[in-house]
């Protein structure tokens, strides 16, 4: 896929924007710029190469050549070295310039387009419009063209101020339609990870607790390695002295649940207190899990955040859209 994984991204939480912004780009490209620019569509690479080679390489040294034109160093070497007066020295210097920029003009073409029948065309147009307007055509011709790849790999239909009016209908049909079936998607996507959440949280309590007291349970696997650390430098003895390894579990987890009681009790000490025994409790149940139930538990917390994560991209999308249809 060519399009950028960027306006991918975009296109989940933002599709109206995305297709508003890309609509524009088809009516920049006007029927003048299309016939324009007819013969790159010839082009045998990516639009980025494309741009790429453009960007960094053509223009570039086309900027340089017109420079060069009127270059006093230029010229006093060639009346220097090869005795030319001023006026011959002048003309030399403009005579290289060209053969120079009908160089680089061939050389890109070659690099841009295998078709021998097109080549001719994209090298007048590349040499026959000033620089400034060339690359404002190419900015429009590349907008265009990501729009266009837009709208095919992405299934995001647009619309195009330029098309005829049979198209334009069609096309106003299409972004209807793709507007119902995102809606229609969303809905149906957002009561399916509603049950999941549901059944995962009924089901394994742990996880529910995790959940609504809010816990990072990748910080809490990394207190519980602390805390094998902290045994393991026990004596034997007291390794296996329930007093003694609580003893430092509560040393180990003492600031994390001091951290994080405060933001779920709020009306008083007692509540505090509560709270504070009860996140005691839990992240000792964790630390009794075993390999098998601590990886289980981490998948089903993945879980959950995925489908967390995709819900709250669709109210993200929700938004975007209202705003966009609105305007």
């Amino acid at each position: 896929m060519s399009v950028d994984k960027i306006v991918l991204d975009r296109i989940i939480l933002d599709r109206e924007g995305v297709r508003a912004e890309f609509n524009d780009h088809l009516s920049e490209f006007s029927s003048d710029d299309r016939k324009k620019a007819e013969c790159l569509g010839a082009i045998s690479v990516s639009t980025d190469d494309f741009l790429n080679i453009f960007d960094t390489i053509f223009l570039p040294d086309m900027i340089k050549l017109e420079k060069k034109r009127t270059d006093k160093t230029l010229r006093n070497y060639l009346m220097k070295q090869l005795s030319f007066d001023s006026l011959g020295a002048e003309m030399a210097a403009v005579n290289l310039v060209d053969t120079r920029r009908q160089e680089v003009i061939l050389a890109t073409v070659n690099q841009i387009c295998t078709d021998k029948n097109k080549q001719t065309a994209i090298a007048d147009l590349l040499g026959g419009n000033s620089i400034d307007d060339l690359e404002r055509l190419i900015i429009r011709f590349v907008n265009y063209r990501k729009a266009l790849e837009i709208q095919t790999e992405c299934n995001l239909p647009l619309y195009d101020d330029w098309a005829s009016w049979t198209r334009r209908n069609k096309m106003l049909r299409a972004i209807k339609k793709d507007q119902k079936r995102t809606i229609k998607t969303e809905n149906r996507t957002l009561v399916r990870n509603a049950k999941l959440v549901q059944k995962m949280l009924t089901e394994n309590s742990l996880l529910a607790r995790v959940i609504q007291h809010k816990l990072s349970y990748i910080e809490i696997l990394g207190l519980r390695q602390d805390y094998q650390k902290a045994v393991e430098k026990l004596k034997e003895d007291d390794q296996l002295n329930p007093e003694k390894l609580l003893e430092v579990f509560d040393v180990i987890t003492a600031n994390y649940i001091k951290k994080e009681a405060p933001k779920q009790a709020t009306k008083n000490l007692k509540e505090l207190n509560n709270v504070g025994q009860e996140l005691r409790a839990l992240i000792l149940e964790i630390f009794d899990l075993d390999n098998t139930q601590r990886n289980q538990l981490m998948m089903e917390m993945n879980t959950y955040a995925n489908l967390a994560h995709e819900s709250s991209n669709i109210a993200v999308a929700r938004q975007n859209r209202e705003k966009i249809l609105a305007s």
